[in-house]
């Protein structure tokens, strides 16, 4: 052997939620980082890796006398800090949290450091999107530290953005946890450990000599568990290692020494785009929390948007509030800590507990207290913002110019939006003959369509046409004589056979023996998506657990069976047909809607029993073979087969190599390709597959807890799923399916408001002029720090003129700069001239005299 180094990084992975409680796991990261510490104090060769800010904040807050201790350590360059907030998911949540999440983490840091924390470590993570380089390299981060997914044994490696954008990257070998040269090596023997380190195998990987080893027992784990794991300490089994290897070098390190050395080396391999998840979470950690997740992020970055609004309109953008919003860890208990919001960091502090949700753990021991947690916070998120909403809506509602009672809605997108929007209007101030108007001179009255009616109000959907971007618009509603409805575009017909609808184009046919949907024809691309299996829906046992995602092929799916196939609602906006099913019992309705515009709606439910160890999969429309899917990741699509060779699964706790091909995690959006025609499939749902069917969404799995197998993922009561299917070309990108997805899934908020007096705002306003439809807006929001308005934007296509920032909040002699994620200039600070397609770009818009 030729001389190497083996350096060991003494770490524990700190899982928010592992422990069940996130205060158990706190406290017990902050245990544990103390004794770590106090060994590095102690002995002035060793070093530790603290992975996220939650802890390294939590641990500073109970031992404040570490503090200088920990400088000193890191200025030693012995102790890592990672810039991330929380050790999130990867494929699971949208591209702003990705973002948010490491600015806060970058924050944290820099006022810690007094510079910026070049480190982020994600251990556990199970997989890879294509843009997380571009985003850890605009908040100055230059190494990502990781296991699983790729290079079994371990690697400097870069990964490529989109746009072209390079960050260097760490794999340990084999795993995050110790393992050492030959398993003969151990006093004990740890079942986990099927083989020890290929030094020669690892030593090509890391060319410069030192060969990176986690030198950790597991998750939170101090260095007792470590000895009662192996058999002996870290310390005593480099010693023993130091007498039988001498041609090797043991030793200690951290992250950022091994690393530094390979800037600019480029003899490294790279790998480019996306790599899918080695684990199959997506559907049982509660159907609902990833659902529940995404709304929570749309009303936040509406919430955050209007706030921007109305401080420029001088309104008040947070709502008076007697009792102070609770903040992450706030107990109600009267003898509990209070953690209340500070007023002015109500938007930063919801983002944080948002983000807190995010960890990647959820199903470890005493799973249902994990997810009875991350519920309670996502309650306070929506509840929060749809204060906010609410308030910013009826200020803005009694200051229009007028005097007719309507509904204000407000458009947080960055282009126009038209469409179908649903819309409350109270009980009290409803008349059944009232009909929504464009607000013209001409009173022309809108397409409207009653959707149900409860406790809260009439639900309605009103047919509007262009709210602008970044701005609201008032819907006048007006009592009318003549009570008749709009003629329904779309006509719904029995056959003998069969259920039939058509408009615009496109026909609809289920089978009235079947319920498939056996006819969906799009006449535009010559194209038909309907096939015998289409909408059906079957059961298929699982005997792995929630990560494993393990499917008993030895037992025949339980295929869904007809009960009834029936006209549905008709109007002015859209017309459906009911199919209704069962499945092990378990009832299930579907709504198929065409709508006037040609696009159509399938909306399932499922009202599940909670029967243990069952997988639903729905069957959708398909492209012929896996490579005509394409799917949405954030800030980017992926196609189902663009991965790259070196990814798969390497341990057991992970999902088998022949299923690694057909399952994806997914983000807004998928598209199946047949030749020149195209159907775009929206839906907030995550979990899809690939296999003998074609296209199936995963819809949900009752699998028990990885680390707490009496908790099983249950899923029981009603579930609705939501799926909007797009008639489009082949083409993906052209299809213009990010935006397309923003339109569908991130509507106007709105709420109904009565005139007030002395109105001084317009009935119609922009605040941001339309940006180019290649161009759609990420976010828009305050920087409390600076009072600058940050505008964030996705180059979707390749921009090749300066992007122009126009409307009232950019004003009259605004100044406007191009900022990193930590609000430092981006390159030159000036506009730039073009942007590569999937460049993530973020302005600071700076009034006169700032």
């Amino acid at each position: 052997m030729t001389t190497t180094n083996i350096a060991y990084v003494p770490s524990s992975h700190l899982d928010l939620y592992w422990l069940g409680s996130y205060q158990t796991c706190l406290e017990r990261g902050a245990t544990l980082i103390r004794a770590y510490l106090d060994r590095c104090l102690a002995n002035p060769d060793e070093t530790f890796l603290l992975e996220t800010v939650v802890f390294a904040d939590y641990f500073l807050q109970r031992y404040p006398e570490y503090r200088e201790p920990l400088l000193g350590l890191i200025r030693e360059g012995r102790v890592d800090i990672g810039t991330v907030f929380v050790d999130r998911w990867e494929h699971l949540i949208l591209g702003e949290s990705h973002i948010r999440n490491i600015q806060v983490g970058a924050a944290w840091s820099e006022a810690f450091l007094g510079h910026p924390n070049p480190v982020a470590t994600h251990p556990d993570l199970p997989g890879l999107v294509a843009q997380t380089s571009q985003i850890y390299a605009q908040a100055n981060v230059r190494y990502y530290v990781t296991s699983r997914k790729v290079f079994e044994d371990g690697a400097v490696w870069r990964h490529r953005s989109p746009d072209g954008t390079e960050l260097t990257f760490l794999n340990w070998p084999k795993h995050y946890i110790y393992y050492p040269i030959e398993l003969d090596d151990l006093p004990v023997s740890f079942d986990w450990l099927r083989t020890g380190i290929d030094v020669e195998a690892s030593g090509a990987m890391f060319p410069l000599g030192t060969i990176p080893v986690n030198g950790g027992a597991g998750d939170l784990t101090d260095p007792g568990d470590f000895r009662e794991r192996y058999g002996a300490s870290l310390q005593d089994l480099i010693a023993a290692s130091r007498v039988a290897y001498p041609d090797l070098t043991f030793g200690y390190t951290v992250p950022s020494r091994v690393l530094a050395p390979y800037d600019g080396i480029e003899r490294l391999p790279v790998v480019e785009g996306e790599i899918p998840s080695v684990w199959g979470v997506a559907c049982d950690e509660t159907v609902e929390f990833f659902r529940r997740n995404r709304q929570s992020e749309y009303q936040l970055l509406a919430a955050e948007t209007l706030a921007v609004v109305l401080d420029h309109l001088d309104i008040p953008a947070i709502p008076p509030h007697e009792v102070p919003w609770q903040g992450r860890f706030y107990e109600s208990a009267f003898f509990a800590a209070k953690d209340p919001i500070p007023a002015g960091q109500e938007l930063a502090e919801i983002w944080k507990m948002h983000l807190f949700t995010e960890d990647h753990n959820g199903g470890g021991y005493e799973a249902a207290l994990s997810t009875f947690q991350k519920r309670q916070m996502q309650g306070r998120v929506l509840d929060y913002t749809g204060q906010i909403i609410d308030h910013g809506l009826r200020e803005l509602g009694v200051r229009l110019v007028t005097d007719a009672p309507g509904v204000i809605a407000f458009n947080p997108l960055g282009q126009p939006w038209t469409g179908g929007l649903r819309m409350t209007i109270p009980s009290a101030a409803w008349d059944a003959g009232m009909r929504a108007a464009a607000g013209d001179p001409a009173g022309t009255l809108l397409p409207q369509q009653m959707i149900g009616a409860d406790s809260d109000g009439i639900e309605l959907l009103v047919q509007v046409d262009a709210i602008p971007s970044v701005g609201y618009c008032h819907i006048p509603f007006v009592a009318m004589a003549d009570r008749g409805g709009d003629e329904a575009p779309v006509q719904v017909e029995r056959t003998d056979h069969a259920v039939v609808m058509a408009c615009g184009g496109v026909a609809v046919e289920v089978d009235g023996r079947s319920g498939a949907i056996t006819r969906l024809h799009d006449g535009e691309h010559c194209a038909d998506w309907g096939r015998p299996e289409l909408g059906a829906i079957r059961a298929i046992r699982e005997t792995g657990n929630d990560v494993t995602l393990r499917t008993d092929n030895a037992t025949a799916p339980v295929e869904s069976t007809l009960r009834s196939v029936s006209a549905g609602a008709t109007g002015p906006l859209f017309s459906s047909i009911r199919i209704e099913r069962e499945v092990l019992g378990n009832t299930i309705e579907q709504d198929v809607s065409l709508w006037h515009d040609g696009h159509l709606e399938l909306e399932v439910r499922i009202r599940w029993s909670g029967a243990h160890n069952w997988q639903l999969r729905l069957a959708l429309p398909t492209s012929p073979t896996a490579d005509g899917v394409a799917y949405g990741s954030p800030f980017h699509g992926s196609g189902w087969t663009e991965t790259t060779p070196l990814a798969a699964p390497r341990n057991g706790d992970e999902i088998l190599l022949e299923d690694y091909g057909r399952y994806r995690e997914v983000q807004e959006w998928v598209h199946v390709r047949n030749g020149d025609a195209g159907l775009l499939q929206v839906t907030t749902h995550p979990g899809f597959c690939f296999g003998d069917r074609g296209l199936e969404a995963v819809l949900l799995r009752s699998a028990p807890s990885c680390g707490d197998t009496r908790f099983f993922w249950e899923n029981a009561g009603e579930q609705v799923y939501r799926f909007a299917w797009y008639p489009t070309g082949g083409d993906w990108r052209s299809a213009g399916s990010i935006a397309r997805a923003q339109q569908t899934l991130r509507p106007p908020v709105n709420r109904w408001v009565e005139p007030g007096s002395g109105g001084r705002i317009p009935k119609v306003g922009s605040f941001l002029s339309p940006l180019p439809d290649r161009v759609v807006l990420s976010s828009l929001s305050r920087n409390v720090e600076s009072g600058d308005t940050d505008i964030r934007v996705l180059a979707v296509e390749a921009l090749n003129e300066p992007l122009v920032l126009e409307g009232p909040l950019v004003g009259a002699g605004a100044t406007v700069e191009a900022v990193d994620l930590t609000g430092r200039a981006f390159g030159t600070g000036a506009v730039p001239d073009s942007m590569p397609a999937w460049r993530i770009q973020t302005f600071a818009v700076r009034a006169t005299g700032a």
